[in-house]
């Protein structure tokens, strides 16, 4: 990838050249001299290291945002990731409504809802949020709904919703016991999770969806944004992930 006529890889303040090939740093310590990988040589190294494990870890799964967001944890530098609505829709989000599906999400709606009077209409308060999950593997798992917009409470008691929805998740390998039991990872998500914590390198993230309209009815089931889409389950390809760990382990 060098060209003939160049000398020490263009850099000949600070490498050597001694047969033409590719340059060597050269450094000094109580005057012993250290030849030292080239800085192509260990970008390679790291780089293919990485893109293998990388790439590895991806196969365990047939969905592609899994895939994407392997990636974005390898390469993303711990930036925000933006879920477009299609996103939202692929990684089949169990379908809920303003109440939640957990009886303490439950429990904080009907209170709210309480607090109402018949005929009045009040905005949820500040940070509003709800428990749902994933149906596909290797996504989001447990994840927070942010809501915000008001709530309408008719005279014989039924109410009516509309708003603002939008997810939230920090993409990472926390292992730790779930407070949302319902939605906690199961036992081989655990142990995939504790693979994927010891040798995929990388920096935890953030994703956020943009704010979608929603509205909801108390004859209603759920918010009507879910109404239509899959909640089909997409797991992951027979416990790739496991297999390559232990693999690795046995090699150790």
């Amino acid at each position: 990838m060098l060209s003939s006529y160049q000398f020490a890889g263009n850099t000949p303040i600070w490498a050597i050249d001694l047969d033409g090939l590719e340059p060597k740093l050269k450094t000094s310590y109580e005057n012993a001299s250290v030849s030292a990988l080239t800085v192509y040589e260990a970008k390679r190294l790291i780089y293919d290291q990485k893109w293998l494990t990388t790439r590895l870890f991806k196969l365990a799964f047939s969905h592609y945002l899994p895939k994407k967001f392997i990636d974005h944890f390898a390469y993303g530098n711990g930036n925000m990731y933006r879920l477009s609505s299609k996103e939202m829709a692929d990684f089949h989000p169990f379908h809920i409504g303003i109440q939640g599906n957990l009886s303490i999400d439950k429990i904080k709606f009907n209170k709210f809802l309480e607090s109402i009077e018949n005929g009045e209409t009040k905005s949820l308060p500040e940070n509003y949020t709800i428990a749902n999950g994933s149906h596909v593997a290797g996504t989001l798992g447990g994840y927070t709904v942010r809501l915000k917009g008001d709530i309408t409470k008719n005279e014989d008691g039924s109410w009516s919703f509309k708003g603002q929805m939008q997810f939230y998740d920090e993409w990472d390998f926390d292992t730790n016991e779930r407070p949302t039991g319902d939605y906690k990872r199961s036992d081989v998500g655990n142990k995939e999770t504790e693979i994927a914590k010891e040798y995929l390198k990388g920096n935890s993230f953030k994703i956020e969806s943009d704010w979608v309209n929603v509205s909801q009815n108390s004859s209603d089931k759920g918010l009507d944004w879910f109404s239509g889409k899959s909640e089909e389950s997409v797991q992951n390809r027979k416990n790739n992930l496991i297999n390559f760990g232990n693999k690795i382990k046995k090699k150790e």
